[in-house]
């Protein structure tokens, strides 16, 4: 059975945001009862942004435990009975992964979720609203934080969400400053062009703080 956490789910990429998460993950990796699942939403393919597929992904690395590198014995239940390596078998449909997701939770595993760029996800609504039945089935066992461009709307879901808005939490020179440190006053073998091409790295900067603004990040529930 193919359903743990593949490399592309561990670490979308090698910048701040893969280390945080690789961070996370490690944190996670020493405990059988703690699991971090994330995804980043993207519009590259229809199947990147659909609720549904954001959900399937986040029930994969819920479900596997890499401290003994086994899969949760519900989703393990469900996939057999579902007809094991067939192809009509996967992936489970959406109300099943709620369902899955939530015998996790209420078997006694802690589980952190983060999800970048909500507002790529097709219906994110739905996916926060699934979400949001886990956490009330099981009380303080599931911990969630999300980001997006513009207002998702958690409050509507969630009751009092915690919200940040990094426009106003990080002043606009605090943010150049750190575009300008992470390209550039990094050790050149850490550093996206390993300092070969200073012109680049320039005109990387320019962009970068030119689209900084707009960036709002809502911590959900804890």
């Amino acid at each position: 059975m193919s359903i743990s956490i593949t490399p592309k789910e561990k670490a979308d990429t090698l910048d701040h945001r893969g280390r945080i998460i690789q961070w996370h993950l490690d944190r996670a990796s020493l405990y059988h009862d703690r699991r971090l699942a994330f995804f980043y939403c993207s519009r590259g393919t229809d199947l990147q942004h659909s609720y549904r597929a954001v959900l399937q992904a986040l029930l994969r690395q819920a479900a596997y435990d890499s401290v003994n590198g086994e899969i949760s014995e519900n989703v393990l239940n469900a996939y057999k009975s579902a007809g094991g390596d067939s192809k009509d078998s996967q992936p489970f449909a959406f109300k099943k992964c709620d369902e899955l997701l939530r015998g996790i939770l209420k078997s006694g595993v802690k589980l952190r979720i983060i999800i970048d760029a909500l507002d790529e996800c097709d219906e994110p609504k739905k996916l926060l609203k699934a979400l949001r039945d886990a956490f009330q089935d099981a009380p303080g066992r599931l911990e969630l934080l999300v980001s997006s461009r513009y207002e998702v709307h958690v409050d509507e879901v969630f009751t009092n969400p915690v919200k940040v808005d990094i426009n106003t939490s990080m002043p606009e020179t605090d943010m150049i400053t750190y575009i300008t440190t992470e390209i550039k006053e990094r050790e050149k073998d850490e550093r996206i062009l390993q300092g070969k091409r200073l012109d680049l790295e320039d005109q990387l900067i320019k962009i970068l703080c030119g689209r900084a603004g707009g960036m709002y990040e809502s911590p959900v529930i804890r």
